[in-house]
């Protein structure tokens, strides 16, 4: 793989581990809170929540976009065909974990240490199964039903430029228009991050023509991202339209920026990525609940760095067992 995409996915995946362990500082997170205030953890955690999982996204549209690629030589209709076996792999990787993990995991411990309004009933039951109750677990059916729709929109597309830009736009809208699409299966998350996952497939096909693009555009979208922000802070801009364009400018300067040298820490993070954001939240609750109030900087040494250590043990172990298709893995 890309090693600048391997340390962009470290990258991400320690941002979402961060904002998991501070998350209970945000006075927006309603359902666990603290009496100790911490101005600091909470603007932190906003400022990684604007990013991090619309780089995730964007990760796995770049990597898509090697898919892509390799319909060059295939009709619209041979690509169709292989639709299925396309769909079952994705359901394999993303749903399957989605299921175990929730089931076997995530739910156990949070009945177990008594998160507030988890109990179980059939309605609890009809929420988890339309997905819109599964925790931090939604982002793996909202990225199923993204590959699903982008397999059959790329094709369709293919290499024509009016039909990107077109594709671009159609996106952006649904981005701004999210908030009318219902929560069942996570459509409205669906429709939020759909344009991401396109920015990171762009992104991709903008490497591959352009191969030396890195030195160059890093020095423009680091300016282009100076003049968002002083702009927006110099007429005090709040809306969506703008909040959409600069999260543009900062995943592609993410990926300008984004050294491509190896280093053996992060390989390790980056391979078991997935399996570290499957396991880690659930272990957040633990310290919300008994230890809510214990210093802030305890709070994140034990979230952060010592249950992000047992969340990688546990993908460790799955990984090399009968039981690594917990992780996606065959």
């Amino acid at each position: 793989m890309n090693q600048q995409i391997t340390n962009l996915r470290a990258f991400a995946i320690m941002l979402i581990v961060l904002g998991h362990s501070i998350i209970i500082y945000d006075t927006n997170f309603a359902l666990l809170s603290t009496d100790v205030k911490m101005p600091l953890f909470q603007t932190l955690k906003h400022l990684v929540s604007f990013i991090q999982l619309k780089l995730f996204f964007s990760i796995s549209g770049f990597l898509m976009c090697y898919k892509v690629i390799k319909w060059q030589e295939r009709t619209v209709n041979e690509i169709f065909k292989g639709s299925a076996s396309f769909i079952w792999n994705k359901f394999k990787r993303l749903m399957i974990p989605m299921l175990c993990v929730c089931f076997l995991y995530m739910d156990p411990i949070k009945l177990l240490i008594g998160v507030p309004d988890y109990a179980l009933s059939w309605d609890f039951a009809a929420q988890q199964l339309t997905c819109t109750n599964i925790g931090h677990l939604w982002f793996l059916p909202c990225l199923f039903i993204i590959f699903i729709v982008m397999f059959f929109l790329l094709a369709l597309v293919r290499n024509s430029k009016i039909g990107h830009i077109a594709l671009f736009l159609v996106l952006a809208l649904l981005t701004y228009k999210s908030g009318i699409f219902p929560k069942v299966f996570q459509l409205n998350e669906v429709a939020y991050y759909m344009s991401f996952f396109y920015l990171g497939y762009l992104i991709n096909r903008v490497k591959i023509a352009f191969p030396e693009y890195k030195l160059r555009f890093k020095y423009i979208f680091a300016a282009m991202l100076i003049i968002v922000i002083g702009g927006g802070v110099l007429w005090k801009i709040t809306s969506i339209g703008y909040e959409f364009y600069l999260s543009i400018v900062v995943v592609v300067l993410c990926y300008a920026i984004m050294p491509a040298s190896r280093n053996r820490v992060i390989d390790t993070i980056s391979n078991n990525s997935y399996g570290i954001y499957l396991f880690h939240s659930p272990l957040i609750y633990i310290t919300a609940i008994y230890t809510p109030n214990i210093n802030p900087w305890l709070m994140l040494f034990i979230n952060f760095l010592a249950f992000g250590f047992v969340a990688y043990v546990i993908t460790y172990l799955l990984d090399n067992s009968r039981l690594r298709f917990i992780v996606g893995k065959y």
